[in-house]
């Protein structure tokens, strides 16, 4: 970016345009299409086909289908609404200090915001020290362990069970964590435990964002190999 007086800043902070802003191939790609049709998904046209086809490519093989929608936000809102529908359940757990969306109902999943609901539970984030190359021990996993059934528990005397597990793959919100794939194993097998499904938000860190894996929640050494994409 360019200051008035022509002075150049590198933006690290806004994560939308992360290959830069105003690159030329992105431009042209949305002039492109702003000739051809403009309006929402709602109407097939094969460039949506194609899109859905190259993403769902660098997922998972079972991850086949696309929703599109506006925002992180949205994006949240209707994998919550799918978790509540397959479970049955009415709870969340969540990171302390995460952010999931700033609609009506992801708001509730969203303490970095002051929300306090009762359908949700928060998890401790890992060690600030702790990266993805140091081992844990039994205790430091019993630790994960305890804070993750603790959550549940919570859940439980409100007269709630968890619907889902929603985690920001970067942690981005709690600190920017890097952790062993085992931190993130032990929680996954709790909630999984508990009857909930894992949303692996990517709004804020994946799409391309996480370099060359393009998904946070696969990068390299599987960190969060027991978690998958969803938003």
């Amino acid at each position: 970016m360019y200051d008035d007086n022509g002075r150049a800043y590198l933006d690290v902070y806004n994560n939308v345009p992360h290959v830069g802003h105003c690159h030329p191939a992105v431009v042209r790609a949305i002039q492109k299409q702003t000739a051809i049709l403009a309006t929402n998904t709602r109407y097939l046209h094969e460039n949506i086909l194609e899109y859905a086809e190259a993403l769902t490519s660098r997922c998972p093989s079972h991850l086949d289908a696309c929703i599109f929608v506006n925002s992180g936000s949205e994006a949240n809102d209707v994998a919550w609404r799918m978790a509540q529908f397959v479970t049955g359940h009415k709870g969340a757990l969540v990171m302390a200090h995460a952010y999931h969306g700033i609609t009506d109902a992801v708001a509730a999943l969203t303490p970095a915001a002051g929300t306090l609901d009762p359908r949700v539970a928060t998890l401790t984030a890992p060690p600030a020290m702790l990266t993805a190359d140091d081992p844990m021990g039994q205790a430091d996993l019993g630790a994960v362990t305890e804070d993750a059934d603790l959550a549940i528990y919570t859940l439980a005397a409100r007269g709630f069970a968890p619907a889902a597990f929603f985690i920001d793959s970067a942690l981005t919100s709690s600190g920017i964590h890097d952790p062993p794939a085992a931190w993130a194993g032990a929680v996954a097998a709790r909630v999984r435990a508990a009857g909930a499904l894992i949303v692996a938000d990517e709004v804020q860190y994946g799409l391309g964002r996480s370099g060359s894996h393009f998904w946070d929640s696969s990068a390299a050494g599987g960190r969060f190999r027991d978690l998958r994409p969803i938003s």
